[in-house]
């Protein structure tokens, strides 16, 4: 027998028409595509946010430091290549982030939801793959973070 009202799935709400729909203002999700830590997250207007940790900037300071100018040089050219509507930031922590978002029509389906997602992941797939080439001027994505008070992270 069908659930008569919406079933939480995570921060989802699944209608009986198995479309998602939002419990409160926002709800979101983390994955991790090539080694890298990818966040999304949908607002009730339908705008999904989606950020990507393209690595850390060596620190001044850490034993990388020689390495720091040529990260961002890879970073400024990484900017300048990638597709409309895609930008590169630097947070306080020393990530660096690819971002984007897009809209999707409320309630929206799983499938649209992770479509949209798989696009944005798809159309990042050859910058991943020069920065890759440049992995010696990034800390490994995993490192360690400076901060645990930081969205999104």
């Amino acid at each position: 027998m069908p659930p008569d009202g919406p079933l939480m799935l995570g921060p989802f709400a699944v209608g009986t028409d198995g479309r998602l729909g939002l419990d409160g203002a926002s709800a979101g999700f983390s994955l991790r595509w090539r080694g890298r830590m990818a966040h999304a997250r949908l607002d009730r207007a339908g705008q999904l946010g989606f950020a990507l940790v393209l690595g850390r900037v060596p620190s001044s300071a850490g034993a990388l430091a020689g390495a720091r100018h040529g990260a961002f040089t890879a970073l400024a050219g990484l900017r300048r290549g990638l597709p409309a509507g895609w930008h590169v930031a630097l947070r306080a922590d020393h990530r660096a982030l690819a971002e984007t978002s897009c809209r999707l029509d409320l309630p929206t389906s799983a499938g649209a939801l992770l479509a949209a997602v798989t696009a944005a992941l798809l159309d990042l797939a050859p910058y991943l793959a020069a920065l890759d080439a440049a992995a010696p001027l990034f800390e490994p994505p995993g490192a360690s973070v400076g901060s645990v008070n930081t969205w999104p992270g």
